[in-house]
């Protein structure tokens, strides 16, 4: 019997619904299974991408960076966004196909009527790759507007970058440990180098270190706290905190005396 041990979550928007695949009978360990839950960043940046609207989503190429269940960059493509990369981590991707298979009906042009395809999510070439894979064959006309992609922050790009430029990255509940945070900053300064690419982080303090995020992204970034009013209501009075990101431009960017990669530590969490 699935039903107690699993669940079906998802967000309410105008026109679809997005549904991804949780494990509830996981006992979460940030180290390993963060990417099998949905958390609440997760459903808070999809509130907000719905308060925008269809009509601010079109066009947009968006990019989703540690997705796990991939809640945002699901939303971005139920509301019409032109293209969706999601990413995580090669251990974790399996997760981010799956329930990315669960929704390739979607707002989709392009979807395909073989579950087969998108049902496997054991390992290569699997889930959506495989359908990507499929459709790629036929042409770029035909390539689907949804796929999940494997990317360790700080590692090579080639694999996501040609799916870009991207003009919007989303990040929801990614900060949680002072290593990860700094390999976020790295991932941030590889994939949103265009002044015109807007990210947007949700964001809850744990205070395990992660605060280091904020000293080191404003050296290359521009990084606005967003007014508690421009939440979504359900998320009113809550921990969570949304920050708007763009890359400065040269002439903005702060020394960094070329630790371009190893940065220095900040006492400033």
């Amino acid at each position: 019997m699935i039903l107690p041990f699993f669940s079906l979550v998802w967000c309410f928007l105008l026109f679809q619904r997005p549904v991804v695949f949780i494990d509830l009978s996981l006992e979460v360990d940030r180290e390993k299974n963060t990417h099998a839950l949905c958390w609440d960043g997760s459903q808070l940046l999809s509130r907000y991408l719905e308060q925008q609207g269809p009509e601010w989503m079109q066009g947009q190429n968006v990019l989703e960076l540690g997705a796990g269940c991939g809640l945002p960059g699901l939303a971005a493509y139920a509301l019409g966004a032109r293209s969706c990369t999601l990413t995580d981590l090669p251990e974790a991707i399996g997760q981010t196909q799956f329930c990315v298979a669960l929704n390739s009906s979607l707002a989709d042009d392009t979807k395909t009527k073989n579950w087969d395809a998108h049902h496997d999510t054991k390992g290569g070439g699997s889930g959506s790759e495989r359908v990507d894979q499929e459709h790629r064959k036929r042409g770029k006309k035909d390539r689907p507007r949804i796929r999940a992609v494997p990317y360790a922050w700080g590692a090579d790009t080639a694999e996501i970058r040609r799916y870009g430029p991207f003009s919007l990255v989303l990040c929801a509940d990614v900060l949680y440990s002072r290593q990860g945070a700094k390999a976020m900053v790295q991932a941030l300064r590889a994939v949103a180098v265009d002044p015109q690419t807007l990210v947007l982080l949700a964001y809850k303090a744990r205070n395990l270190g992660e605060g280091i995020f904020f000293p080191l992204i404003r050296r290359r970034f521009l990084c606005e706290r967003l007014a508690p009013s421009s939440h979504p209501k359900t998320f009113f009075g809550s921990e969570y905190e949304v920050f708007q990101l763009r890359v400065l431009s040269s002439e903005g960017v702060a020394d960094e005396s070329g630790h371009n990669e190893d940065y220095e530590d900040s006492n400033s969490e």
